[in-house]
């Protein structure tokens, strides 16, 4: 008892005197139905913008037309793994530098609510949880890890990830001088199939703990439904609601009421646009409709954040799936934002700046203008050759070797492409059919002594070759991701090969297939590969361009509208830009020329996985251009 009053009486202490030292209090006064900072009541405006999906170059161009619009604050994620891709590594440094962005954010001025712990969601890979939970030893298959639950396994992980993450964020905190007056509990827990409150609060009592900050107010957030906000409460936290433009501000707000007697009224996720799949048509969401629905917010007195304000790139392989069936985000994420995915503010911008106008004094700073874009033309790209010909340069480690194939987690690959590739050994009478104990995920194509034979999609876990296999045959297969799922209870997802793989003969005789070498394709080194022997192939190939010099370096776009390219990656200057795909929408990739061009150099290449017809002989070439235009479809 006594122990527990000194701890108390020390956290008193330490409270009164940053309140002291600094003179800054953001607290929330339920009685009146309002937020207090500094001692007055307070309304917020904030809009989302995520540092990991915006060049760290233009952070500050982007907060500052979020300033002039007339927002108080910046929602942000904190994706566990775009900060953590192996068990006990953390980063972050350059584009992953977050305590530099809460700089930016107080440096001119605005406030920070930040989000994502540890989930995200936000259409990125795994809902921005660390893919190495699914690793094999903390997740074998008969013993599944619960995620976003009080499972053992998943707490102390998640412990570990706030002994890195809050020490980073604690000094910005508001009392303490910095820009955070917000820190959210989860995301959209109400909605998430294995409900845990004791799960809740423990990660409330571990973040209030390590934030130590009296002026920084928890709170959570869910959907408009009873059922919803119900299940996502958790005792002594704000709750909060999402609706879009289309949605009955009335409703969604007494539906809040019901849950939330007195306190502040929050809409934390104010739709301005949508997410696009691959194979979609782009989403556009009206300004009129946005102004209108927003006009009903303010009017209330309520608070509203943004989602998003500004666009981003899922560059990498950062895009993320919705599920059960995959269906992967498109690399843009632009989402029809204020400010776009390459930083133009739009006609909706001003038209939410107008309303904005109605309710508070804009800042007496000018919009800033949009960045610079040019169109450099044609770029010839010639075809290296099929991707196992470049594998000593794709792979310069050499191979994992296992008895049986690894996963992605296993090998601590986030996406892409892993080559399995095995040998032959006595093969049963008439082999002729794969079986998959769990089936590829995503998509593998299969070869035989390196000749094309077919492809496996997800889902189906027995592949009928051609002819019979033959004791020394050599057997690869390439797997690609098409990023985990980001959402619900299917986000317990390995990639890759997940378990054993049988050769299957003549009456259901069968072997075992063992003794698995693994590749992992790193396409940044893809810029190096030179010309292979002189074939044709209808394989994955590598393209590159020849180094050349841009004298008036800008932004830009790649188009794929020349040549009949399929789907495929990008790589500039040795960093994943992201994928591409005919399916659309999107036909141009975001190409921020001076976050990845050295003094002007640029050299582009690209694994595409259906070579044009015009361009399968190695040597060929096949044109990209680079454009001043984005194309979402």
């Amino acid at each position: 008892m006594m122990h527990g009053a000194r701890i108390t009486l020390g956290i008193i202490v330490s409270v009164l005197l940053i309140s002291q030292v600094t003179g800054r209090r953001f607290t929330v006064n339920y009685n009146e139905n309002t937020f207090m900072k500094d001692g007055k009541p307070f309304r917020y405006i904030s809009g989302s913008m995520h540092y990991f999906r915006v060049p760290q170059l233009y952070w500050r161009d982007r907060v500052r037309k979020m300033k002039a619009c007339g927002l108080d604050a910046v929602e942000l994620y904190i994706p566990w793994n775009f900060h953590s891709k192996s068990r006990g590594s953390y980063n972050f440094h350059g584009q992953r530098n977050v305590s530099n962005f809460l700089d930016i954010l107080n440096e001119e001025g605005m406030l920070a609510i930040v989000r994502g712990f540890p989930y995200s969601d936000t259409e990125w890979n795994m809902g921005g949880l660390a893919s190495w939970l699914l690793k094999s030893d903390l997740n074998p298959p008969d013993n599944r890890i619960f995620l976003r639950t009080s499972d053992n396994r998943f707490l102390s992980s998640v412990s570990d990830w706030l002994d890195a993450l809050m020490p980073i964020l604690r000094p910005h905190s508001y009392g303490r001088g910095g820009p955070i007056i917000l820190v959210q509990i989860e995301n959209e827990y109400g909605s998430y199939a294995y409900h845990d409150d004791k799960y809740l609060k423990f990660l409330y009592n571990e973040l209030h703990r390590r934030m130590d900050d009296e002026n920084v107010v928890f709170f959570t957030t869910d959907g408009d439904s009873k059922m919803d906000l119900q299940r996502g409460r958790v005792d002594g936290v704000l709750p909060t609601v999402d609706f879009g433009p289309g949605d009955s501000v009335v409703d969604a707000f007494n539906l809040l009421r019901a849950s939330l007697p007195h306190g502040p009224l929050v809409n934390s996720e104010f739709y301005t646009g949508w997410l696009d799949h691959w194979g979609e048509k782009h989403h556009r969401t009206s300004s009129a409709v946005i102004s209108k629905s927003m006009d009903e917010i303010l009017s209330r007195n309520a608070s509203v954040n943004f989602y998003m304000f500004v666009g981003g790139t899922n560059f990498e392989y950062w895009s993320g799936s919705n599920g059960p069936v995959v269906n992967q985000i498109i690399t843009s994420y632009d989402y029809d934002s204020p400010i776009s995915e390459n930083g133009d503010t739009t006609e909706k911008y001003f038209a939410i700046r107008k309303v904005i106008s109605k309710y508070k004094l804009l800042p007496p700073i000018p919009v800033p203008p949009n960045v610079t874009r040019r169109s450099y033309g044609e770029i010839n790209m010639i075809n290296k050759g099929p991707f196992w010909d470049h594998l000593d340069i794709l792979s310069p480690h050499g191979p994992v070797k296992s008895s049986s194939p690894l996963s992605y987690e296993d090998l601590d690959v986030v996406g892409g492409f892993v080559l399995y590739s095995t040998v032959i050994k006595e093969a049963p009478p008439k082999a002729q059919f794969l079986q998959f104990v769990n089936s590829v995920r995503d998509i593998a194509k299969l070869y035989l002594n390196r000749e094309y034979v077919g492809y496996i999609e997800r889902g189906s876990i027995r592949f009928q070759l051609p002819y019979f296999i033959q004791t020394g045959d050599v057997l690869d297969i390439l797997v690609e991701s098409y990023g985990r799922i980001c959402y619900g209870v299917s986000m317990n997802d390995s990639k890759g090969i997940d378990g054993s793989i049988q050769l299957i003969g003549q009456n259901d005789t069968s072997l075992t297939l063992t003794d698995w070498e693994m590749w992992v394709l790193n396409l940044e080194n893809s810029v190096k590969s030179t010309i292979s022997a002189g074939r044709t192939f209808t394989t994955p190939s590598i393209f590159t361009s020849l180094p050349f010099k841009i004298e008036k370096v800008a932004d830009t776009f790649i188009s794929f509208s020349n040549s009949g390219w399929d789907s495929g990656y990008v790589v500039v200057n040795g960093f994943i830009l992201g994928k591409y795909n005919k399916r659309g929408p999107q036909k141009t990739l975001y190409l921020p020329t001076e976050t990845l061009v050295n003094d002007g150099l640029l050299q582009i290449s690209i694994l595409e996985t259906n070579p044009p017809e015009s361009c399968l002989a190695i040597g060929t070439t096949c044109s990209i251009s680079l454009v001043d235009t984005h194309d979402l479809g």
